[in-house]
């Protein structure tokens, strides 16, 4: 929570000494969440197959202004905890409940485990983000590339989603954009339900981060694979990873899976689209 967005407390005095043209009563109501479906097909037929997909998810803030962030000085009503949520369950499932003031919710907000604060550098971990090894984000599964004899390929993205100390310090990373949400809340409001869709985090990848199939060059100096063997270029040497059961990760080597954090381009992808709410609707009862 920045240093500008007003606490409810603060809300409930300044609408106590202040004439406002319409009334706002204390709310609260419950913050539900749920999952989807676990299988994403990319656009080069890659097929990707979701056995874990959790998140760290909060806090969770209504806003009255349509730009959330910055202008967001004072949410409306809002939810402090965090928890990790299993986006392969479908069943909604009660997080807790959102307290604020009846009014217009024109935006919302969130972190994903992890917080900025405009008082420290280093962010604050939930511990919904604590229970994930300090990560927002965990996606494990198989790609299946559809092609030839490549096999069935394991891989795991480990992220950390947080606003970036330069551009958007103190705001909650994921934020919604204008004329994306509009709401009433009033005393009639029973719960909000948000349902998140891993699978529309990964439609922008290709099968790239998952398999290489190339051969070391004069410019070569790192690890390439040729499939499943892999390469090291520098030394000249190649070790065949299959016979070790193993995979041959995309410049990594034999592993036992493709890992991917927010440093490597599909991990930024993914991150990039959790921040910009792929997959997230919002249902206010």
């Amino acid at each position: 929570m920045t240093a500008l967005r007003l606490s409810l407390s603060h809300l409930a005095l300044l609408m106590g000494v202040a004439c406002t043209q319409s009334a706002q009563e204390p709310v609260a109501f419950a913050l539900r969440a749920r999952g989807g479906a676990a299988t994403a097909e990319l656009a080069d037929g890659t097929l990707l197959t979701l056995s874990r997909a959790e998140l760290a998810f909060g806090p969770f803030y209504l806003c009255a202004g349509a730009q959330a962030g910055p202008n967001c000085d004072t949410a409306l009503a809002e939810w402090r905890d965090s928890r990790v949520l299993d986006l392969l369950d479908t069943a909604p499932v009660t997080l807790g409940e959102l307290t604020g003031y009846s009014g217009r919710a024109l935006s919302y907000m969130h972190d994903c485990g992890i917080v900025s604060l405009l008082t420290q550098n280093e962010p604050l971990l939930l511990p919904a983000a604590g229970e994930l090894d300090g990560h927002s984000a965990v996606l494990e599964g198989q790609a299946d590339l559809a092609e030839g004899d490549a096999p069935n390929v394991p891989f795991r993205f480990l992220l950390r989603v947080a606003s970036s100390a330069e551009a958007d310090r103190g705001e909650p990373v994921v934020r919604s954009s204008p004329g994306q949400f509009d709401t009433v809340i009033d005393a009639s409001t029973t719960r909000l339900t948000a349902t998140f869709d891993a699978r529309t985090w990964l439609l922008e990848l290709d099968r790239s981060a998952f398999w290489q199939d190339a051969s070391c060059t004069a410019q070569s100096s790192g690890v390439v694979c040729a499939g499943t063997v892999s390469q090291d270029c520098a030394a000249g040497e190649s070790t065949d990873c299959a016979a070790a059961g193993q995979i041959c990760a995309p410049n990594q080597g034999c592993q036992d899976a493709v890992v991917l954090d927010e440093g490597s381009p599909a991990g930024r992808a993914v991150a990039q689209a959790i921040t910009l709410t792929a997959g997230l609707q919002i249902l206010v009862e």
